[in-house]
């Protein structure tokens, strides 16, 4: 007689992507949060979580009300919606997927910095408008080659993002919660700055690459924008909960930063009347910094193997710090 299947909810708004779905239904029975509303019995049944597009807040209230979980594994590689130390407590084990993401994000990153840096969305608008009959030869934007790059959070993401900056002949300075080792600086010939507020007094460009946890919530300030070198652009591909965005918007319409590019913010998307939605020097992006199809479907493995991992009561591949 087959044993029966571990009962798993899925919080997501899309299929996993890929062929990974299909797969998933037939080794797990698979709920859907709607299913938990409707039959509230199925929780006690509940071992496993999985997110996929979807981060639902897992607090003690949550972990409490399925008292059979084993294991939380989101499709992020930040866990801020995830209450590690409350489901240590409760032996649950949490997994994310950080590593496998960082090409594809670091890519977006440098989307962005070019794009904020040599004004891409003002330059089609020029282009297209109607009322346009020729272009102003002293329509300028900022240098990107030789420029001084601030990359706050010297991970996976922020080293790929440091790795192009090679080609551009780029100045890299980095700010981490520990130095890296010389495997990580010397390719790059990166530069360690203990301080954050000097990091962002020395960069034309600051790139925060520092994953979501609870700790890193409003790391750049009002405070750090105001320590910011005249004329800086910001570039956050991170979560918007990193950034205190009022300050952020008062630092742009004043012109102390430059421009900005953004694809993330607070909350997503933001509500239509927000002012950075309207400013010339924004550039915003959906949240699509690990949106391939390649990252996404490595994403969604490795979210699975932590799963199944932590119904078997083995330690999950990628779990973040406690």
């Amino acid at each position: 007689m087959a044993a029966a299947k571990r009962t798993v909810v899925h919080y997501g708004r899309r299929a996993l992507p890929g062929d990974l779905q299909g797969p998933f239904d037939e080794r797990y029975n698979v709920v859907k949060p709607d299913d938990l509303t409707a039959n509230p019995e199925l929780m006690k049944t509940v071992e496993g979580v999985l997110m996929y597009g979807m981060h639902q807040v897992v607090n003690a209230g949550f972990l409490d009300s399925m008292p059979a979980l084993k294991v939380v594994s989101t499709c992020s590689v930040g866990y801020d919606h995830i209450d590690v130390a409350a489901c240590k407590q409760r032996q649950v084990a949490v997994g994310h997927t950080p590593g496998v993401v960082a090409g594809a994000t670091a890519d977006v990153a440098w989307t962005l910095m070019l794009a904020a840096g040599r004004r891409l969305a003002e330059g089609h608008g020029i282009c297209t408008a109607t009322t346009t009959t020729a272009f102003d030869p002293n329509w300028f934007g900022k240098e990107v080659y030789g420029s001084t790059l601030g990359i706050v959070g010297m991970g996976g993401v922020g080293f790929e993002v440091a790795r192009r900056s090679v080609g551009f002949d780029m100045k890299v300075l980095y700010h981490n919660r520990q130095r890296r080792d010389a495997s990580v600086e010397e390719p790059v010939k990166a530069e360690y700055v203990s301080d954050l507020k000097e990091l962002v007094s020395r960069s034309n460009y600051i790139v925060c690459c520092v994953p979501a946890y609870p700790a890193s919530n409003g790391l750049f300030s009002r405070d750090v924008f105001a320590s910011a070198r005249q004329g800086a652009i910001f570039v956050n591909v991170s979560r918007g909960s990193l950034v205190d965005q009022d300050a952020l918007v008062e630092n742009l319409q004043s012109g102390h930063l430059y421009a900005a590019g953004l694809d993330v913010t607070d909350p997503e998307p933001l509500p239509r009347d927000h002012p950075l939605l309207t400013m010339h020097n924004v550039t915003l992006m959906p949240h699509v910094g690990t949106a391939t199809m390649k990252t996404r479907v490595k994403m969604g493995e490795l979210a699975l193997r932590n799963l199944e991992a932590g119904l078997a009561g083995k330690p999950v591949e990628a779990a973040p710090p406690v």
